[in-house]
């Protein structure tokens, strides 16, 4: 979510072609203000890098942009983009650069990098448009959270207690993992929108079968995911039936906050660095609807 909107691409567009078509270097003060200084915040850009963006994004709206960027009037290439870019050094556009490993450009490997085409993430571009959907690779894996329950004073506490012990461990594309066990749909879900809301998220539902994909398609969207988190101030929010060993593996891959509902868990089950399990007992009419609460994590 974001609070106060900065300017958005269309803002800004008019400013970089005008550098271009001047033969001047693009200089950060041209889209200060804009999606481009917050997409350096979100991600620890340096300028270098900022300016690429900006003229990655300029080249896919605006044909003169990507004239005056080309040399070969073809694609835009590696060579074209850092021909324009003094600053910007080979590392940041190597496979494991920041622009690269979080998804924000597309780099199309030729025989050389320096020949490589190379552009901005679609979904980057959408975000620098002011379009927040979520990356549409993932749309297939999005399911709606079920009905969420009211809430009641032990499960807010509960819940509370939860979003207080993952926001120290969330920062900027980190992991932190709560696997909340027991009751029924409906009231994990309300527990898990609680915890989102006060960490500042919007949870959303991911279909398990996400955990079944081929590993290096899973490793490839679970980078996205974690960029949308990152971009979107969004928590993935997985339903299980069983919480099992498997799904703990799993855990330890996922670079970002995530929340686990399932109606039970294995016993013995090993959880990662930064992740815990609390377990929702049901009320006891006995004791006029007291909740026990038991969690374990490290």
């Amino acid at each position: 979510m974001r609070m106060d909107a900065p300017l958005s691409l269309r803002d800004v567009l008019p400013k970089i072609v005008q550098e271009l078509e001047a033969g001047q270097t693009l200089d950060r003060s041209v889209f200060a203000g804009s999606v481009f200084d917050e997409l350096a915040a979100l991600f620890g850009l340096n300028d270098a890098e900022s300016a690429a963006l900006a003229l990655l994004a300029g080249a896919a709206l605006d044909r003169r942009c990507a004239a005056a960027l080309s040399h070969s009037g073809g694609s835009l290439s590696v060579g074209d983009l850092m021909a324009s870019l003094p600053r910007l050094d080979w590392e940041s556009l190597s496979s494991g650069s920041v622009l690269r490993s979080w998804f924000l450009i597309r780099v199309d490997r030729a025989l050389n990098l320096q020949d490589s085409a190379v552009s901005i993430d679609p979904r980057i571009l959408d975000w620098c448009l002011g379009l927040a959907t979520p990356d549409a690779r993932l749309g297939p894996y999005l399911r709606p959270l079920a009905q969420a329950g009211i809430l009641s004073d032990p499960h807010t506490k509960v819940a509370d207690g939860c979003a207080e012990r993952l926001a120290g461990r969330v920062s900027r594309g980190g992991a932190g993992h709560c696997v909340i066990v027991g009751e029924g749909p409906a009231t994990r879900d309300a527990v898990a929108a609680r915890i989102a809301q006060a960490l500042t998220m919007e949870p959303v539902g991911l279909d398990p079968a996400f955990f079944e994909l081929p590993v290096v398609e899973r490793s490839a969207l679970e980078r996205i995911l974690a960029r949308e988190t990152v971009l979107a101030r969004m928590m993935p929010v997985f339903a299980l039936e069983v919480f099992s060993a498997r799904e703990a593996s799993r855990l330890r891959t996922l670079e970002m906050p995530t929340l686990i509902l399932a109606d039970e868990m294995a016993h013995r089950v090993a959880l990662p660095p930064g992740a815990e399990a609390v377990t929702l007992a049901p009320r006891c009419h006995r004791t006029g609807g007291s909740v026990a609460i038991s969690s374990r994590g490290r």
